[in-house]
């Protein structure tokens, strides 16, 4: 699969993570916020997106269906709670995936939503 994934967090540690994890897929390009993101959205398959952006928290609603007409988005975070993914259901985000759920979790969301494009 010759793919490319934009993943947007502001921890560097996830960011080194997703370019690890998200390899077999083809190119992951990262950003620590939204401005960095948005020079890097030219030919994206698939957006990564935290949940809880500490730059930009108070623009999630707005983020999203930007982020959407783009390519479709996964909403990613680490908090256990449920509310989290409601909010991006009704966003119209394409997958939820708790960090804490473990690698084999996010692989299999992410080659599900990249088999359906």
């Amino acid at each position: 699969m010759n793919k490319t994934i934009l993943a947007i967090d502001d921890d560097e540690l996830m960011l080194a993570f997703y370019r690890s994890v998200l390899a077999e897929f083809g190119t992951v390009r990262t950003a620590l916020n939204l401005d960095e993101a948005r020079r890097q959205m030219d030919g994206v398959d698939l957006i990564l997106l935290d949940f809880y952006l500490e730059d930009d928290k108070d623009l999630f609603q707005q983020i999203v269906p930007e982020l959407r007409n783009e390519a479709p988005v996964l909403l990613c975070s680490g908090v256990q709670d449920e509310r989290v993914s409601g909010i991006g259901s009704a966003l119209g985000v394409a997958g939820y995936w708790n960090k804490r759920a473990g690698h084999d979790k996010l692989l299999a969301l992410v080659r599900t939503v990249l088999d359906k494009e």
